[in-house]
């Protein structure tokens, strides 16, 4: 909901406008309670008549508390109009061979672990057979480049032990990750195109942020410890392929790349956002600093 002593009070549910009002009533003025708490789940003191209290009964998860009305909030690209799909893939807990995630299907194998990383965890892998993988993901962004209307960001911390000749760090169907020739190699296809980028800035030996940003309107890049080490507009056009292999995985190649071989490194952190990182920047979502209060429930 959002309130503007001239503007009145709205509210909206999954960014639609549900209900509004510009009429305010005079009331005479409440003496004071002494208490200048928020609560959630209860009422406040003085708002009920005798005092009796009654709780919700609720779940509540991401509160924010914005400092400014809505309509200034998404004039300044604060907030979207839309909401923006992001998936965080901490790596924190293991139960067999699942790692714990409540929307992907995350698992470990040939020896695959969790050690700890940057922040807890991380999944460890040492080149020789181990890998993960996070399903099927054809029907959405994540695994299917049609679907990223916005662009695609991919954020992950990255150790790798050793630079592994044609080893894959990344892969699905239409985007990988791999090291060769001394550099490490980008690639984003859509059926028609072709987007291919290298650095020889990822280090062996200790952990660095990585950031992948594609959109084929706009460019593909890749970012280091939050740094630009390269990026193209340019693209290779070619006869339409098929992609059979929609699954994402880390430490191998997929099916289709028969060249590759397994990756020895760690990664923890991973987050995807369904835009390009120019978005994410520009509507303040990706390391901005937004003067808001954020109560995340964790």
């Amino acid at each position: 909901y959002t309130w503007h002593p001239t503007k009145g009070l709205r509210v909206y549910i999954n960014n639609n406008l549900v209900g509004e009002t510009k009429q305010s009533e005079d009331i005479a003025r409440r003496p004071s309670t002494g208490v200048n708490h928020v609560y959630i789940g209860r009422a406040n003191p003085g708002d009920t008549s005798g005092g009796y209290q009654r709780f919700a009964n609720m779940i509540i998860d991401d509160m924010e508390s914005w400092y400014g009305h809505r309509d200034y909030l998404t004039a300044w690209g604060y907030l979207l109009r839309e909401n923006i799909t992001h998936l965080m893939i901490p790596f924190e807990v293991q139960e067999g061979n699942r790692v714990v995630h409540t929307d992907l299907d995350i698992r470990l194998h040939n020896a695959a672990r969790l050690v700890p990383g940057v922040v807890g965890n991380a999944v460890e892998l040492h080149g020789q057979g181990e890998y993960v993988t996070m399903g099927d993901q054809r029907n959405v962004c994540f695994g299917n480049l049609d679907m990223c209307k916005n662009g695609i960001t991919m954020i992950f911390y990255l150790k790798p032990k050793r630079m592994v000749e044609n080893g894959y760090i990344l892969s699905s169907g239409p985007y990988s990750m791999w090291y060769r020739n001394g550099k490490t190699h980008v690639q984003f296809s859509t059926p028609t195109r072709t987007w291919t980028v290298s650095t020889d800035q990822i280090r062996p030996d200790r952990w660095q942020r990585v950031d992948l940003s594609w959109d084929e309107k706009k460019r593909l890049s890749m970012y280091v410890d939050k740094q630009k080490v390269v990026s193209t507009t340019d693209y290779n056009e070619h006869g339409e392929t098929t992609i059979n292999d929609y699954v994402v995985y880390l430490g191998r190649p997929n099916e289709e790349q028969t060249h590759g071989v397994y990756a020895d490194v760690d990664i923890d952190e991973m987050e995807v956002w369904y835009a390009n990182r120019d978005h994410l920047e520009a509507f303040g979502l990706l390391d901005g600093e937004v003067n808001r209060i954020i109560l995340d429930m964790d």
